[in-house]
């Protein structure tokens, strides 16, 4: 999977691919917070995406 800071080079996202992209990552991190899971940094760099 590309990290999104290379999804760049491939150009924008459509409006409904990004708020999908968005709805995912806000599912994750509640998630995560109910497991009690501490995720120290989030950024672009971090975040994987689908081809």
């Amino acid at each position: 999977m590309p990290k999104m800071e290379n999804c760049i080079s491939i150009g924008p996202f459509t409006e409904h691919k990004a708020a999908s992209y968005i709805s995912q990552i806000a599912d994750a991190l509640v998630y995560l917070q109910k497991k009690k899971v501490i995720h120290r940094v989030m950024k672009p760099e971090n975040i994987l995406l689908p081809r």
